[in-house]
């Protein structure tokens, strides 16, 4: 149920006072001219009420002036004075207007009000020979108070009726106004005070609970138009985010993977680029940069480095027996043999070029490189790979070994690999299938 928020300043309030305030104003206009028009017509009222006296009061009268009796005429004025709603009277004469006789509370204010004041005047005819001649002016003065006190009762219940009226309809403004206004302009208020941006389906719409198509009602319709094209843009917006969301997890997959593809291939390159395509061993590069690598450590404490070079003996005379193919053959047997024997993680195997190759041995003086030789040659020999060779030499593949060791003292590089190759010289000058330091 939604409840009306209060309101300090009410619009709709105001314009009601605005609109009773003017029917106010008009009411008391109103009330004043039916006032004015009750007094005129009380007045005029009054006028046939003293005509009606005058006329009672006429024929003796005018017989009087005729004749000139002064004592008819004051007994007659006596005799007007005794009606309640007159009291005074003036009798004129109609030729030079003089006062011949005044009474009542006029007696004291001729010389204040002329004779041709606004007063109740009637001319006193008189009959003679079928012809009226005036014979004098009878003015009669009524307190105008009698008048309001005539009226008092009608202008108390004309003031009553107003005022009755006017409240019951001040009561009625506010009451339709809130009905027709503010009510439904609380409604509007709460629900849009209540419109939460977070949970937009949860909002209900507004309803005024009227039928009839006014302005409110547009403001109705037009607001819950509002809010479901609201829900609809944020529905929009939450399925462009959870399918951007989704874009965004398979692009960083792809991403991730393209990653790990690009590594793999830079590992794969890096490998190719350091590895024998025909032997799977470390090709030169990688074995220089092998040596570079350990000689550099022998500045940091490495206290001996060896070095191995292994010779296939009589390789091109078994490339020239058996073909190259069985030659690219005899090199990988050679090359596993060489890993199977040469275990450590940091030693290196490489083909140093053709049929020959090359083992760096950090860490390793010179005797354990000699036994590590012999074992290498004996592996060689064992695979029996059978070749033709000279008379007294074993008819299978054998190595021919030189190894050379550094303890750093004596220069790098240039000088182990030309003791290791002078040691392989020297190994293949003795008879081949031998090492020698």
């Amino acid at each position: 149920m939604i409840k009306s928020p209060p309101i300090r300043r009410s619009i709709a309030t105001k314009m009601l006072k605005i609109v009773f305030s003017i029917y106010l104003v008009v009411a008391v206009s109103t009330t004043i001219i039916q006032m004015g028009v009750e007094y005129y017509s009380a007045k005029e009222n009054l006028a046939k009420e003293l005509n009606a006296y005058r006329n009672i009061f006429s024929l003796d009268l005018s017989s009087a002036l005729w004749n000139f009796d002064r004592e008819a005429i004051t007994r007659i004025s006596r005799g007007i004075l005794e009606i309640p709603i007159i009291d005074g009277v003036i009798i004129a004469d109609t030729r030079d207007n003089e006062v011949i006789l005044s009474a009542g509370i006029i007696q004291d204010q001729i010389h204040a009000f002329p004779l041709d004041a606004q007063r109740y005047k009637f001319p006193i005819l008189y009959l003679f020979q079928d012809k009226s001649i005036p014979v004098g002016t009878l003015i009669l003065h009524s307190n105008p108070v009698l008048i309001l006190k005539r009226l008092k009762a009608s202008f108390t219940t004309l003031i009553i009726n107003s005022l009755i009226k006017s409240l019951a309809l001040f009561i009625i403004f506010l009451w339709v106004g809130r009905i027709i206004l503010t009510r439904p302009l609380s409604i509007l208020t709460s629900s849009m005070d209540t419109l939460n941006f977070e949970d937009m389906e949860e909002c209900p719409p507004i309803d005024i609970k009227t039928s009839e198509r006014n302005e409110f009602k547009l403001i109705e319709e037009s607001f819950n138009r509002m809010v479901k094209r609201l829900i609809s843009g944020i529905n929009r917006r939450i399925q462009l985010q959870t399918a951007l969301q989704r874009s965004n997890d398979q692009l960083e997959r792809r991403i991730a993977e393209r990653t790990r593809e690009l590594s793999e291939k830079n590992r794969l390159l890096k490998h190719l680029s350091l590895t024998d395509p025909l032997t799977s061993a470390a090709n030169r590069r990688h074995f220089d940069d092998t040596l570079n690598r350990e000689y550099k450590r022998l500045d940091r404490g490495t206290t001996h480095l060896s070095l191995i070079f292994c010779d296939i003996d009589y390789f091109k005379t078994f490339n020239d027996l058996f073909g190259h193919q069985a030659g690219d053959e005899c090199l990988k047997q050679v090359v596993r043999q060489l890993q199977a024997v040469v275990k450590r993680g940091n030693d290196c195997v490489a083909r140093y070029g053709g049929e020959e190759f090359a083992i760096i041995l950090p860490e390793t003086p010179k005797q354990a490189a000699m036994e590590l030789a012999e074992r290498i040659r004996q592996a060689v020999e064992a695979l029996g790979i059978p070749h033709e060779k000279p008379k007294g030499s074993p008819q299978v593949v054998t190595l021919s070994l030189g190894v050379a060791c550094t303890d750093g003292q004596n220069g790098y590089d240039t000088a182990l690999t030309a003791q290791a190759d002078k040691a392989l010289y020297q190994a293949k000058a003795k008879g081949r299938n031998r090492v020698e330091s």
